[in-house]
């Protein structure tokens, strides 16, 4: 296959799972309808319709007297109290550290010295370990040349 004719094929698959996903959340959204909104009740009267705190044909222009204010029905409350100052704006004096004695420190236990155990020597009679270890073969002294006879004078 050649890299034009890949190319191609991979465009086109690309392309339609695209097209198919959004026909997908067109479907979707196309079978949920969305429920009418309920109404909303506005209700006459605040500050909407002037000073008498209605419109012009609602029920507070009829002559009742119009409900008291949050701020007519608060009890009046006392002033708050004034705070004292000292009479001297001075830093305060410092307050003098406590002495503390310093706390001995232990010294730390020596440490006890065992005395070394060597390893007991290994038992020929083992048997073979199933992780064979490489060791280097000793090597093998070389032997020493024979004299050579001397022929005897005669």
């Amino acid at each position: 296959m050649s890299d034009d004719s890949f190319f191609r094929k991979n465009l086109l698959v690309v392309a339609l799972l695209h097209g198919v996903v959004l026909l997908g959340i067109w479907f979707f959204n196309s079978t949920h309808k969305l429920q009418k909104p309920v109404e909303v009740m506005w209700l006459d009267g605040g500050a909407a319709g002037g000073p008498e705190g209605g419109s012009a044909g609602g029920p507070a222009a009829g002559g009742a007297p119009p409900a008291p204010s949050v701020e007519d029905t608060l009890p009046e409350l006392p002033p708050p109290p004034m705070p004292k100052l000292p009479r001297q704006l001075s830093p305060p004096e410092p307050k003098p550290e406590p002495k503390t004695e310093p706390v001995p420190v232990p010294k730390p236990p020596e440490p006890k010295v065992e005395p070394k155990e060597e390893p007991p020597p290994p038992q020929k009679d083992e048997p073979a370990s199933e992780i064979a270890l490489k060791t280097r073969p000793e090597p093998k002294p070389e032997p020493k040349p024979a004299p050579k006879p001397e022929p005897k004078p005669e």
